[in-house]
């Protein structure tokens, strides 16, 4: 059984080679490049000769353009300059207006809207209950969290955050 499977595929191999022979010297490829290469051989080269004189008197030409003014006029006018860049804005310094801010951690009073936190500045140290809306260095008091108060402040038609942590 098994040597007749062994003879079966070397029988296999032989006829694939076989095949694969047969094939190759069969080519239609190399059957169209030798009818080309005999067609090439037959054409003999000529020689071409070109005239390179020219035929039109560019010097006339120049004269004859060159002195109509209408030609070289703008086809389309130029648009006019575009507007000078508006003046670049800067946003306030929110850090450094309120770098002396220290909104209370323990310190508060109320709940939900009506909540109050101590807020201490350099003008009252000791700080004062502050809530919603209240200003605080010309920055208004957006949003009071567990963690830290938002500030917001309107300026250069824009509306600027900034947070501070409460401690």
């Amino acid at each position: 059984m098994e040597r007749g499977l062994r003879v079966a595929g070397w029988g296999l191999a032989v006829v694939l080679a076989a095949l694969f022979a047969i094939n190759f010297a069969k080519s239609p490829v190399e059957a169209r490049k030798l009818a080309l290469d005999r067609q090439i051989g037959g054409i003999a080269p000529e020689d071409v000769q070109y005239d390179s004189t020219p035929k039109v008197n560019f010097e006339r030409l120049e004269e004859a353009i060159g002195n109509k003014k209408a030609i070289w006029r703008e086809l389309v006018e130029a648009p006019p300059p575009p507007p000078p860049a508006p003046k670049k804005v800067e946003a306030p310094d929110m850090p450094r207006m309120l770098h002396a801010v220290v909104p209370s951690l323990r310190s508060q009073i109320g709940r939900g809207e009506s909540l109050k936190i101590r807020i201490s500045t350099p003008e009252k140290p000791r700080g004062v209950f502050m809530g919603l809306g209240e200003i605080v260095n010309g920055c208004v008091i957006k949003e009071i969290r567990d963690d830290a108060v938002v500030f917001a402040l309107d300026a250069n038609g824009r509306t600027y955050e900034y947070v501070v942590e409460r401690r």
